[in-house]
């Protein structure tokens, strides 16, 4: 399992349930990686994004529990949003981390851990 996680220089993810910026080189960035792929997603931050073409949204909510999707066995892609990063950024193998270049107020912040760090790529934009 990977993640993909955006953080801009002020440590935010999130403003009002999308993005506290525009980088459409770190938007490019993020279809290269996830094309084709079977991706994980909590269900507030599924509702705001566009659609995804070319890949396979697993997304998390009551009727569809995060036990039921990993058992699926697929090799997915972690996407967030927050609660969903702090269930299962430590059980990625690689962490792909863009650094914005942004110091926009968000509402959600999130900082990656020690250990995940150890497993992180960092892209800068």
């Amino acid at each position: 399992m990977e993640g993909i996680i955006a953080i801009n220089k002020a440590g935010a993810i999130g403003l009002r349930n999308g993005l506290p910026w525009r980088c459409s080189e770190d938007l490019k960035h993020f279809k290269r990686l996830t094309m084709g792929k079977h991706l994980i997603v909590g269900n507030t931050t599924f509702k705001s994004l566009p659609k995804l073409k070319g890949r396979t949204l697993h997304v998390v909510s009551a009727d569809n529990p995060l036990e039921k999707i990993l058992a699926l066995k697929h090799d997915f892609i972690v996407i967030g949003g927050k609660s969903i990063y702090d269930q299962l950024l430590d059980k990625c193998n690689i962490i792909h981390c863009s650094l914005i270049n942004d110091l926009s107020d968000g509402d959600t912040y999130f900082s990656l851990s020690d250990k995940q760090k150890e497993r992180t790529i960092y892209y800068e934009f």
